[in-house]
């Protein structure tokens, strides 16, 4: 039997991936490299590669740059 924590983890590497995923996506469709998008982010190259790996962790504001720079709406829910 899969002990519930490690459930939990997989669970969570799952939404971080399908996360980074839809993030590139909206970069790649808005026509941005990474490091055009870090420039109207007003962050660098590596961090937007860190975000887009999955290896930085995420805050809202993060994701409401994000959206704003690429022309996407940023939709959070909980289902």
């Amino acid at each position: 039997m899969i002990p519930f924590s490690s459930l939990v983890r997989g669970a969570a590497k799952e939404s971080r991936t399908k996360l980074a995923q839809a993030m590139i996506d909206a970069r790649l469709e808005a026509g941005y490299t990474q490091k055009e998008l870090a420039e109207l982010m007003a962050t660098s190259q590596s961090t937007i590669a860190r975000i887009e790996s999955g290896k930085d962790k995420l805050t809202v504001a993060t994701l409401e740059k994000w959206s704003e720079a690429t022309g996407k709406q940023l939709e959070i829910r909980l289902v």
